[in-house]
């Protein structure tokens, strides 16, 4: 089963698609496990994903995986998430 897609383009599969959320996911969970967890900015700069993005990841797909994310921002800091 493929998607719809302009002419020129390759259809991407719904298995392509799937794939590829699971090693987004992976990544952000690595970058979570860390001792300090990681900032709205890394994960931002890493993943190529504006706020919106991250904040709707952490509430959706972290949590529909099972993840107890930790979210906190220190005094004059930046929002952080982590997983312990």
């Amino acid at each position: 089963m493929s998607l719809d897609c302009a002419e020129g383009f390759e259809p991407v599969s719904n298995l392509r698609i799937a794939i590829r959320m699971r090693r987004k996911t992976a990544q952000v969970v690595a970058m979570l496990r860390r001792k300090n967890g990681a900032t709205l900015s890394e994960i931002m700069q890493s993943m190529g994903w504006q706020k919106h993005t991250v904040r709707g990841f952490m509430a959706g797909a972290m949590k529909k995986a099972g993840h107890a994310v930790e979210s906190f921002k220190p005094v004059g800091g930046e929002r952080t998430y982590r997983i312990n």
